[in-house]
C-alpha cells in the first residue's frame, strides 16, 4: 500500500492510499487510522482470489473477485447473525429476569 496525500474533511483527516487487488491498483480515500484495516482487507481478498484461481482454474479476475467478495460477505452476515442471536438471547434473558422480579413484587399487592 502506498499513502499518497492527506486532506482534511471536517474534523477527520483522510488519506489517499493505493491498494493492489487482483493485480489492479485502486486509489482509496481512508480515514486516519484505517490504513492497516484496509491493508488487511486487501490481503484477505487477494488470498481468496488466489485460492479460487488455484482451486477452480478460473482466469478471469472479475469472476475471481466476485467469488471472493461473495464468500467474504456471506461470512460477514453469518457473524452479524451470530452477534444478533447472542444479543437476542441476552435481551430475552434480561426480560425474563424483569418479569420474575415484577411477578414477585406484584404478588405482594
Amino acid at each position: 500500500a502506498c499513502i499518497e496525500s492527506k486532506e482534511k474533511v471536517g474534523i477527520m483527516e483522510k488519506k489517499v492510499m493505493h491498494l493492489t487487488i487482483a493485480d489492479r491498483t485502486y486509489p482509496l480515500h481512508v480515514r486516519e487510522g484505517q490504513e492497516q484495516i484496509m491493508e488487511k482487507a486487501a490481503k484477505m481478498l487477494n488470498e481468496r482470489v488466489q485460492d479460487y484461481a488455484t482451486r477452480f482454474k478460473v482466469q478471469d479476475k472479475q469472476d475471481l473477485m466476485a467469488m471472493a467478495a461473495l464468500e467474504i460477505c456471506s461470512r460477514y452476515f453469518e457473524v452479524l447473525k451470530s452477534e444478533k442471536s447472542s444479543e437476542d438471547e441476552s435481551i430475552v434473558s434480561r426480560l425474563m429476569e424483569i418479569d420474575h422480579f415484577l411477578g414477585q413484587h406484584l404478588q405482594q399487592y
